[in-house]
């Protein structure tokens, strides 16, 4: 999946994007940075109507190669490295969405396949 991002999108916009590209999981960011293994509280959630700009600044669009074989802890880094964002990724599991920080290791392939 490319996932292109500009200034002017809304965090709603670019879950929408990830989880179209990858059903059963979804994007969530959040004000801290996060270790491996490590969770993000709900209190950190930021709200998805706000843009990017308003998150991260003035800055140029950034496109973002997001692809099956890439682990949890890829993808989430290179949100961070390319965009100064943090993201913490989760997987659909029944009616409720689990962080998979223990999990961090496994390939987007592998979260996609065990999406219950």
């Amino acid at each position: 999946m490319q996932l292109t991002i500009n200034n002017d999108q809304t965090i709603s916009q670019i879950q929408s994007e990830f989880s179209n590209a990858f059903p059963g999981l979804k994007i969530e960011f959040v004000k801290h940075a996060h270790g491996e293994g490590e969770g993000s509280s709900k209190s950190d959630i930021i709200k998805d109507d706000m843009t990017v700009k308003e998150l991260s600044g003035e800055g140029e669009e950034v496109s973002l190669d997001i692809t099956k074989d890439q682990t949890v802890g890829e993808v989430e880094t290179r949100f961070r490295d390319h965009l100064g964002l943090n993201v913490q990724v989760f997987r659909k599991a029944g009616l409720n969405w689990i962080e998979t920080v223990n999990t961090d290791h496994w390939t987007i392939a592998q979260q996609l396949d065990s999406v219950r």
